[in-house]
C-alpha cells in the first residue's frame, strides 16, 4: 500500500496489476480492494482498560500469569489483571525522569517496554524513554533518549524496581519528533533491537541533518537505524556504526574508560556506560 503522494495516480503503483492494489491521495482511495470469497468481518470493541493519557503499546511478558501491561505516553505502565482488572499502583512510573512534555502535541516520553524472553526467571525488562537533555548534548536541543534495563521487584511482582535502573545506551536528540522507539526481541536470535528515528522535523533538514541525504541515509549517523544488542553477553557484542577521528565507518567496540562514566565517541552523539553487557572491557 502506498501513501498519500502528491500527483500520485494509478499507473504510479508497482502492483497495479494486482486486484489488492491500493493507494490514497486526499484521504479518498484510488483503487479497491477486491473481496475475499467466503469472508465476512465481525469486529466489535470491548472496553479492557481506561484513564490513559496517550497509550502507546499493550504488551505480555508471557510468564503464565495472563496479565498485560499498558504503556502510557506520559511515563506510566499499567497492569491489567487476567481477570479483567486494571492494578491501582502503576508497575512502573517513569514520570519523574522523563523531560517535560507539551500537553498539546509531543512525540517524545516514554515509547515502549519489552520483557526479556526468560522474564519469568530473570525479571528484566527493557525501556525506551526521553530524558531531559543532558548537560554535554549541544545546546537547544530537544531531550536525550534513554534506553535502559530494569529489573522487577524481588518482592512484589507487580512492580518494577525503579533503583534497578542501568542505562544501555543514551542518544541525543535535536528535536522532539521522529524518535522512533519501538524495542522487540528477535525470535530467533535472542537480540534486542531498537528502532530509532532520523533526528526529527521535516523534510531531513535542521540541526544534527546530513545536508542533502538527511540522516537515514547517511552511515556515519546513528539516527534512522535499527540496533541490534546482545544484552546476554558477558563480552563485546554489537554496537552502531560510528565516525571514528579520521572519518571512517567502523562498528568496532569502543574501549571503556578507567572510571565509571560515560562511554563517549568523537563526533557522535550518543553514548554507552561501561557497566553494560555488550561493551568491552579495557585491557589490562
Amino acid at each position: 500500500m502506498t501513501g498519500n503522494i502528491v500527483g500520485l495516480t494509478r499507473a504510479d503503483l508497482s502492483n497495479a496489476r494486482s486486484s489488492r492494489a491500493a493507494a490514497f491521495k486526499n484521504n479518498k482511495s484510488l483503487t479497491n480492494l477486491a473481496p475475499v470469497p467466503g469472508f465476512r468481518a465481525e469486529i466489535g470493541l470491548e472496553l479492557v482498560s481506561e484513564n490513559y493519557t496517550a497509550p502507546m503499546m499493550v504488551t505480555s511478558p508471557n510468564d503464565g500469569t495472563g496479565r498485560l501491561f499498558a504503556v502510557d505516553q506520559i511515563g506510566v505502565v499499567k497492569i491489567v489483571d487476567a481477570d479483567g482488572t486494571t492494578l491501582p499502583e502503576p508497575f512502573m512510573d517513569l514520570r519523574d525522569k522523563l523531560v517535560k512534555l507539551s500537553p498539546r502535541y509531543d512525540e517524545r516520553g516514554l515509547l515502549s517496554i519489552v520483557f526479556h524472553p526468560d522474564y519469568r526467571n530473570n525479571g528484566r525488562l527493557y525501556v525506551f524513554y526521553s530524558a531531559p537533555l543532558r548537560a554535554e548534548a549541544p545546546g537547544g536541543w530537544s531531550c536525550t533518549n534513554h534506553i535502559s534495563e530494569f529489573r522487577v521487584d524481588p518482592d512484589n511482582p507487580n512492580r518494577v524496581d525503579m533503583s534497578s535502573e542501568k542505562i544501555l545506551m543514551y542518544i541525543d536528540k535535536p528535536y522532539e519528533n521522529h524518535n522512533g522507539g519501538q524495542l522487540v526481541f528477535g525470535p530467533a536470535d535472542g537480540y534486542l533491537y531498537i528502532s530509532l528515528g532520523d533526528g526529527g522535523r521535516a523534510n531531513d533538514v535542521g540541526n544534527g541533518h546530513t545536508p542533502g541525504i538527511g540522516n537515514s541515509q547517511d552511515l556515519t549517523k546513528i539516527y534512522g537505524k535499527i540496533l541490534r544488542i546482545d544484552v546476554d553477553s558477558t563480552t563485546a557484542g554489537s554496537v552502531p556504526a560510528q565516525k571514528g577521528p579520521t572519518g571512517d565507518v567502523n562498528v568496532d567496540q569502543p574501549e571503556n574508560p578507567p572510571e565509571p562514566t560515560w562511554t563517549t565517541f568523537s563526533g557522535s552523539l550518543y553514548g554507552i556506560p561501561p557497566d553494560n553487557p555488550f561493551a568491552k572491557t579495557q585491557p589490562e
